[in-house]
């Protein structure tokens, strides 16, 4: 199935672009690959080392074990608990890194040979490999898809996109369908909300589309684009300045730095250059919802194992806690109904308000 229609503008719309403020955060690490988080453990990977942060402060360093570290994505872990920070290394290898810097390796237990790509988002994984996509959809089942060489690769939830020159092919396995865009001078593909409700977003040098109704809608932007990141319902955008672009709404960071984009699924930004690497979060609006809704049902059900240090060893006692594990937590309580454990009772009353505040765009 071929899309090629383009829907009329959209976002921006000629409003005035607000300016932001960010909370700035140094990291110890230049010449950035890739950056990924697991609850509030922070993996920023150079080609040499992983370093591993909590709370800003660097815990672990690792090697690789062979070659140089190229890509890794954070995904759910094989054996159903919780999730895993995996690493794809120029030697084709997959290492799972723990918290603590442990290495795991884990191509030989996919069984697909090299990996020359990786990406995840929910319960859904995708690896190019060399004759093909190898899609895994649960830990027990490898899906393997003869297809030509996608120059990129994309992956959303039950969604994975590939592109190849000016033409991005989207799988849809929920719907069972695939449908073809034709973007000429595509340049990056990736997807928004990927995690919970995946939209295609394409970029080339001057425009910015993102996926509405089956069709690419074009975003306004101030200019020529340099680059994006998607970072969970966020996008950022580098045109004259830094952009971050939050459901239509455009905003500008001023005074931001220069350098390469790795979103964050928690929706804040890594910015890496050859000299220097700084996570940029945008200044949070207060949320009297998390106050009213959230806050009282997590005091009564949630405190015993989620508060800092708790059992569990995932807190959930901040605002900005629930909003980066957003999309674990709609798995976890909404979906699959395995949060709260066995033994602590949740209300259907108290789930269906989790439930509201957790989807609400």
């Amino acid at each position: 199935m071929r899309a090629l229609a383009i829907t009329a503008l959209v976002a921006c719309g000629g409003a005035p672009i607000r300016e932001v403020s960010v909370t700035r955060t140094e990291l110890m690490a230049r010449g950035v690959v890739a950056a990924t988080e697991q609850s509030d453990v922070l993996y920023v990977f150079e080609r040499d080392r992983a370093t591993i942060a909590r709370a800003g402060t660097a815990v672990a360093t690792v090697r690789p074990p062979a070659g140089e570290w190229t890509s890794a994505t954070t995904l759910a872990a094989f054996d159903g608990d919780g999730t895993w920070v995996v690493a794809r290394a120029s030697t084709g290898a997959l290492w799972r890194i723990t918290a603590s810097g442990e290495l795991e390796p884990i191509h030989d237990r996919i069984g697909v040979g090299s990996v020359t790509a990786i990406g995840a988002a929910a319960a859904t994984v995708a690896l190019a490999i060399a004759d093909g996509v190898a899609v895994l959809r649960d830990p027990a089942h490898v899906a393997r898809f003869a297809t030509p060489r996608a120059d990129e690769l994309a992956v959303g939830r039950d969604r994975i996109a590939l592109r190849r020159g000016d033409e991005i092919e989207v799988w849809d396995f929920g719907a069972s369908k695939r449908v073809t865009y034709e973007v000429p001078r595509a340049t990056q593909i990736a997807f928004v909300d990927a995690a919970h409700a995946p939209r295609l977003v394409v970029a080339t040098d001057e425009q910015l589309y993102v996926e509405r109704d089956g069709k690419l809608a074009p975003v306004a932007t101030p200019g020529r684009l340099g680059s994006i990141a998607v970072a969970g319902t966020r996008i950022w955008l580098r045109s004259d300045s830094l952009y971050a672009l939050d459901d239509g709404v455009l905003s500008r960071v001023a005074a931001a730095p220069a350098g390469h984009l790795f979103g964050l699924a928690d929706g804040d930004v890594v910015i890496s250059s050859r000299d220097h690497a700084v996570r940029l979060s945008l200044t949070p609006a207060a949320d009297p919802s998390w106050d009213t809704t959230v806050r009282p049902i997590f005091q009564r059900v949630c405190a015993r194992c989620h508060l800092p240090g708790g059992e569990a060893d995932v807190d959930l006692s901040t605002l900005h806690a629930w909003q980066a594990e957003r999309a674990e937590l709609v798995d976890r309580v909404v979906e699959t109904r395995t949060m709260p454990p066995a033994g602590v009772e949740l209300s259907e009353k108290d789930r269906a308000a989790l439930a509201a505040w957790l989807r609400r765009r």
